[in-house]
């Protein structure tokens, strides 16, 4: 019988999700450590029924391609007849030796089956994880300082909160990172009025965002931060979120003053 050589290089897509590096720890029955002076190697016997259960890239970085040859107990490099294991899944296998290029890595009670397909996260999922996570409040900067500002006086507001915020979270056995990046903020002046926009604002002489008070008083001004965001399981492509994030921000004490004109002889 002509050796069987299957190339599993795409079997291992599910791993490149993040969702498992190895599956030696839940599938090796036994295994076995080498070191010569090119390379240290390690050998496990397996009784998983699938290719991951082969999976032994301790290395990490690029996953190599494996290759499966019958498990010739003789040592011959062909079999009459391809040896049979029984299977985890009840039905019988292949029994398989397993090389990552020309070196033995393991051995595998092979069905022809390729993992199942990670569980990912619904889009609603990962929305609801991301009002989970913190995200920053936007620092709000008035100009006159000290907190206290004149009667139609352009009062400037900016925010310094404009950077890319981003988390990775476990979700469903998936990594996902959740990428925020602000969008728009609301202007609350404190006296009723409000400006939403995408500019930050920015300090003086820029005056991107100001407001004139009409009267004197105390107010409590603030700024809404909004994040628009996406997300993507491991290393894979970027999805958008479904919805908008929105972080209120911290009142401010600010009181409202008004000029009164003194004549000053020389």
């Amino acid at each position: 019988m002509t050796v069987v050589r299957i190339l599993i290089a795409g079997i291992f897509a599910a791993a490149a999700l993040g969702v498992s590096d190895t599956a030696r720890g839940a599938s090796a029955t036994s295994c076995e450590s080498a070191v010569d002076i090119s390379r240290a190697t390690e050998v496990c016997t397996f009784s998983g029924h699938d290719a991951a259960n082969a999976v032994q890239d301790a290395g990490g970085g690029t996953r190599p391609n494996y290759t499966f040859t019958p498990n010739c107990h003789s040592g011959a490099k062909t079999c009459a007849e391809t040896p049979t294991c029984p299977a985890e899944d009840g039905t019988q296998g292949e029994d398989m030796i397993v090389y990552e290029g020309t070196t033995k890595v393991g051995e595998t009670c092979w069905t022809g089956k390729a993992p199942d397909p990670p569980q990912l996260p619904t889009p609603d999922q990962v929305m609801a994880a991301a009002r989970s996570l913190s995200w920053p409040a936007a620092t709000l900067i008035i100009q006159p300082p000290d907190g206290e500002t004149l009667v139609n006086f352009a009062t400037n507001f900016y925010t310094s909160t404009t950077a890319v915020q981003s988390h990775t979270v476990p979700l469903l056995s998936v990594e996902v990172t959740i990428e925020a990046t602000p969008a728009a903020y609301v202007w609350r002046f404190g006296d009723g009025t409000s400006h939403t926009g995408s500019d930050p604002g920015a300090a003086y002489p820029a005056l991107g965002v100001t407001h004139r008070y009409l009267r004197k008083g105390e107010v409590a001004p603030q700024v809404d931060i909004t994040y628009r965001g996406r997300y993507r399981f491991g290393t894979g492509a970027w999805r958008p979120l479904p919805d908008t994030l929105t972080i209120p921000g911290t009142p401010q004490r600010l009181r409202v003053l008004t000029a009164t004109p003194h004549l000053v002889g020389n």
